[in-house]
């Protein structure tokens, strides 16, 4: 399966014949006005693309560890912020609740419990699942406190699929002391949490 550059979700577009984008992304990409940036954003993608490819082949040559010379990071498509329905491979998310999310974390988040499901990770990809659902259906928050949430699962996500010598421990009990101070405020979630929150902190060892 071919991968969006961007989200790492399934790629149905091939932006001018040449960059794999999944149909979101490709929509963020025509909403950018100027062709001149959108060519020049284009170009940075594909060019640190091959730039990382070729870094991978060499060390694939030599004696040293996964990642030792580094990687060009992939700039990142602006991200967009929409209302409506979101339907990802793990996450459904209501219209009537929704408020205005960040579509990139969202799907972030989605594609690590992926991650997570195909290492037989089930409980820790079930716990984000549940939490990211509620989170962003649950009314009586703000959006802006919504999204704080959302962007906290996304980190803590992202730490979840990284090898355990390579997860920043500091970092993520921090997010897990803010995520139980946040949840516990709001009835709904407190139960959710209640329910997850200790699968959560035994996956990463606390």
């Amino acid at each position: 399966m071919v991968s969006c550059v961007n989200c790492g979700r399934r790629a149905l577009i091939r932006w001018d014949d040449r960059i794999p984008f999944c149909l979101d992304c490709a929509e963020k990409m025509s909403q950018i006005a100027a062709r001149p940036q959108q060519e020049q954003l284009l170009e940075s993608i594909q060019r640190r693309q091959m730039m990382n490819f070729i870094l991978e082949q060499a060390e694939g040559m030599s004696a040293g560890p996964p990642g030792f010379l580094g990687r060009f990071p992939i700039p990142e498509i602006p991200p967009r912020t929409i209302k409506g329905n979101i339907t990802l491979n793990n996450i459904s998310i209501d219209r009537s609740t929704i408020g205005i999310l960040n579509t990139g974390q969202i799907q972030q988040i989605d594609l690590n419990i992926s991650k997570l499901s195909q290492r037989n990770q089930i409980d820790i990809a079930e716990a984000l699942k549940v939490l990211t659902s509620a989170i962003a259906s649950t009314q009586g928050l703000s959006a802006e406190g919504r999204n704080e949430l959302v962007e906290q699962l996304h980190e803590l996500s992202d730490q979840a699929v990284l090898r355990p010598n390579q997860r920043k421990l500091g970092v993520i009990r921090a997010i897990i002391a803010g995520l139980s101070s946040s949840l516990n405020s709001v009835s709904a979630l407190a139960t959710i949490w209640a329910t997850w929150g200790d699968t959560i902190r035994t996956y990463f060892g606390l």
